[in-house]
């Protein structure tokens, strides 16, 4: 299940702070920054819709066997199909609920941000 993560410390590689190396299958130089985990309430709504699904249903399984270009192509697309909007929105909603359950209302507040940028009023965070 998805759930919040923290950020481990590790060593910083360069005065900006990331590393940068070529990637041969794009064909371009990348910028990494070590230690990142992604963990805001919208990542992990779509990480649950990513949950649900069947493994025969996933987008990965879809774009399997094309080459790197094609499979990134086939990802966006088969991504935009798979997590729309409004299933993040259900899904945030899901996660408000639960939150409101165990009475956290520091993680009710930043849920209820995110569903107003998503233009879903929640009346009850106190």
């Amino acid at each position: 299940m998805a759930e919040k993560g923290t950020t481990p410390g590790r060593v910083i590689n360069t005065a900006i702070g990331s590393r940068a190396y070529y990637k041969p299958s794009l064909g371009k130089i990348v910028l990494r920054k070590p230690g990142v985990i992604r963990s805001s309430d919208v990542v992990l709504a779509v990480n649950r819709i990513l949950e649900g699904m069947k493994k025969e249903d996933l987008p990965a399984k879809k774009c399997a066997g094309k080459t790197w270009r094609q499979f990134v192509k086939c990802m966006k697309e088969e991504m935009r199909k798979t997590v729309t909007k409004d299933k993040v929105t259900e899904e945030l909603k899901k996660k408000y609920e639960e939150a409101k359950k165990v009475n956290n209302k520091k993680e009710m507040e930043a849920i209820a941000r995110k569903l107003k940028e998503r233009g879903v009023e929640i009346k009850e965070v106190s």
